[in-house]
């Protein structure tokens, strides 16, 4: 999931990207049903991301070819 992610947003740092993914992990911790927890993960993350990309300072705000 992260390369999938890293390749998706070329702008931010491959290290943010597995931080914002292993955060998104943790929220889904103590979940009690784990079999939609990487769709959840990546979702979150996704949305995460997209939001750091749209009010980093200098960045374009379309959305990212990929």
């Amino acid at each position: 999931m992260v390369v999938r992610l890293v390749a998706a947003y070329p702008s931010v740092d491959a290290a943010a990207v597995e931080v914002t993914v292993k955060a998104a992990y943790d929220a889904f911790h103590h979940a009690r049903v784990r079999a939609f927890v990487p769709i959840l993960v990546e979702r979150r993350s996704r949305r995460a991301l997209d939001t750091a990309r749209r009010t980093a300072p200098g960045r374009a705000s379309g959305p990212e070819k990929g």
